[in-house]
């Protein structure tokens, strides 16, 4: 059976793995999709950008990974983010 990772909050109030191992880029994408599972409506990559406290370039960067793979759409008109067709 798999250990979960300790985990604690950061100063967004995601739980965030606290063990050395934790990959960051995972970390984040992971809140991306937890983010926009708990909104009803599209956001955009500012929103985004200021509730995750992570840069835009940065963020965007992982958005177009995840639209990428079906985990996240992207609205081509309002250019706002919602979960993929694989979710």
């Amino acid at each position: 059976m798999a250990q979960s990772l300790p985990v604690s909050r950061n100063k967004t109030g995601f739980e965030s793995p606290t063990s050395r191992y934790a990959v960051k880029a995972v970390d984040k994408a992971l809140r991306i999709l937890e983010t926009l599972g708990k909104n009803s409506v599209e956001l955009s990559l500012v929103e985004l950008s200021r509730h995750l406290n992570i840069e835009k370039s940065t963020l965007h960067r992982l958005l177009a990974t995840l639209d990428g793979r079906g985990f996240v759409g992207k609205d081509p008109a309002s250019l706002r983010y919602s979960l993929g067709i694989r979710m």
